[in-house]
């Protein structure tokens, strides 16, 4: 039997099917490949909630038409007088919209569905726009469904705002929200209590339920709806029924403490487990704190990794252009699980080597593939050699130290987790070929193009983290697998 909850979805897209694209085949066919159609933005029918009380107002069928401003000054009055002609009315339910939900369905172009949205005509691309910007408009951008897209074009915009967030906006959003159920939850409510401020009391529960219920999505990297849905959408999210339950149990129990004390419980519990904090400590404040560390620390990783990709884009080889140069996706999660597992001095000491190396006109991922050909293309090095880094006695000599550790990292994490590392480059220098470089060939390129101060650096880190018995080829990956969606290091190891 099938439930209501998605009942205004499915009827605007079947009165899409029915009317709006036999219009538009009929009168705009030669205009197929740049109009995309769908129901998204605002409306519990976008988000799949919707039930007989949603009726009321501002339901039923339509959908939106969405075209570039140039093509909208072409065809976008005929565009809008075909689909004011469609029956205002199908299977028996009417739309009457009010004054405040003018413009969610009808013609509109991409720039002015973006401002009324999110207050922009274009997606956010700074870590700054993007933290500007609350979840709950963000995710108005990537509810409901896309019932036509010929071009691609509202597909690559739902998927810019689903996929590429920077992570740092996501952590500076985390912390927030972390600081709120500290203050909130293990501060305010007992001084409240104390003093029997009831009503300062119920202000204090209801911000603490809240933020908890949004830094569950910010932990499942999902964009939390406005509050009257916060509830109902965590049963859409991972372990989210188990917050759920312990918010309906707040909500109605005597024993308000002990339900703080055990969402509060789980957040933490949960930061650890999804690598956002590598403790567990019993304040939030203190967590939050500690997450905005990585925060600071992602920005800058987010930074040095957009360089990389510029210079990786401008990188050639005899063979052509290499299809890895094309996958931002990829390459930007391998190259941030390293930068994220480096301490900020370290980071900022990388950045600082690349900023120095594009002012001298460098292209340091050329130099630093160029490096590996002396032992994957001994003939191809030899022609490029000249124009290489040509590292000193004494900087070779450290180079050379570090290598075989972290080489035994990887090989432990090989023994521990086979068939990530199987997926992985292949481990030892004796095993390159022209068409595969191994992680110690491919660590030595890198490193020698670090500064002899970032060197220094970096092996300060690697000989602390071995002294602590720590491995950073297990930590980078286990950065990896969360940047993947998995929670531990087990699950990604059991998904391949």
């Amino acid at each position: 039997m099938e439930t209501t909850v998605k009942t205004g979805l499915k009827l605007c897209e079947d009165y899409f099917e029915e009317y709006g694209r036999p219009m538009l085949e009929r009168d705009f066919s030669e205009y197929l490949g740049v109009i995309s159609c769908g129901l998204v933005g605002e409306g519990s029918e976008c988000l799949g909630y919707d039930d007989s009380l949603s009726k009321d107002h501002d339901f039923g069928p339509g959908f939106c038409i969405w075209v570039d401003d140039d093509k909208y000054e072409e065809i976008g009055d005929k565009l809008k007088r075909a689909y004011e002609k469609l029956p205002d009315e199908f299977r028996g339910i009417k739309r009457y919209n009010t004054e405040n939900a003018r413009g969610r369905v009808g013609v509109i172009t991409y720039g002015e569905f973006f401002e009324r949205i999110i207050g922009r005509r274009t997606l956010p691309v700074k870590p700054y726009e993007w933290n500007a910007i609350p979840d709950a408009k963000l995710g108005l951008l990537i509810n409901g469904k896309i019932f036509m897209d010929v071009s691609g074009k509202a597909d690559r915009c739902r998927k810019k705002i689903k996929y590429e967030r920077p992570f740092s906006d996501r952590l500076a959003k985390l912390a927030s929200q972390l600081e709120v159920v500290a203050q909130s939850g293990q501060y305010n409510y007992y001084r409240s209590v104390a003093r029997n401020a009831i009503v300062t009391e119920k202000l204090v529960i209801a911000s603490f339920m809240e933020s908890s219920m949004r830094t569950w999505h910010l932990l499942c990297d999902s964009y939390a709806p406005y509050d009257k849905w916060l509830c109902r959408s965590l049963i859409d999210l991972p372990g989210g029924s188990e917050l759920r339950n312990l918010m309906m149990e707040l909500a109605v129990s005597e024993h308000v403490g002990d339900r703080i004390a055990d969402i509060c419980a789980l957040i933490r519990k949960t930061l650890v487990v999804k690598g956002f904090c590598s403790e567990e400590k019993e304040y939030l404040a203190d967590m939050a704190a500690d997450v905005m560390d990585y925060a600071k620390k992602a920005m800058v990783a987010d930074d040095i990794t957009e360089l990389e990709f510029a210079l990786f884009d401008k990188t050639g080889s005899e063979g052509g252009r290499a299809v890895c140069q094309d996958d931002w996706g990829t390459f930007s999660k391998m190259r941030r699980s390293q930068y994220y597992s480096f301490p900020m001095d370290l980071l900022c000491a990388v950045a600082s080597d690349f900023k120095k190396a594009c002012e001298e006109g460098r292209n340091v991922i050329t130099e630093k593939y160029g490096i590996m050909m002396q032992s994957t293309d001994p003939a191809g090095y030899e022609k490029i050699k000249d124009k290489l880094p040509c590292p000193d006695e004494e900087f070779v000599k450290l180079r050379e130290a570090i290598i075989p550790i972290q080489v035994g990292m990887m090989e432990e994490f090989a023994k521990e987790y086979p068939k990530m590392a199987q997926n992985a480059r292949v481990i030892h220098t004796k095993d390159d070929s022209i068409l595969f470089t191994s992680y110690e060939t491919y660590l030595r390129g890198e490193l020698t193009t670090y500064s002899f101060s970032t060197l220094v650096l970096y092996g300060r880190f690697l000989a602390g983290l071995a002294k602590e018995g720590k491995n950073l080829a297990k930590i980078i990956m286990t950065k990896s697998a969360h940047l993947y969606g998995y929670d531990t290091l087990e699950k990604a190891e059991n998904s391949i």
